[in-house]
């Protein structure tokens, strides 16, 4: 099976986070994440992150292939999409 590699790179800090694997479309990766940040208690540490897909892995194989760092969600514009969203909701 063929699973996507991603990362978090934390803008603020000029690092990635150690990669987690997922069998999901990018896409679907990103929707996943915005609805945990939205949801989450702690949205304050997902500032300054964005997602990554990085590569793949075989796991027949038992191979990463790497790819160019391929932009799946910025945490930020999902971050004030939420604050608007609220603000927008408390002057109605």
């Amino acid at each position: 099976m063929m699973l996507s590699v991603y990362a978090y790179k934390d803008n603020a800090l000029g690092c990635y986070t150690t990669p987690f694997f997922d069998d999901r479309p990018s896409e679907n990766v990103g929707i996943g994440v915005a609805r945990a940040i939205i949801a989450s208690e702690k949205k304050s540490s997902m500032k300054h992150k964005v997602l990554y897909k990085i590569g793949t892995y075989d796991d027949a194989k038992g191979s990463i292939t790497p790819c160019e760092p391929e932009l799946i969600l910025d945490c930020d514009e999902v971050l004030a999409r939420v604050g608007s969203e609220n603000a927008e909701t408390k002057n109605s």
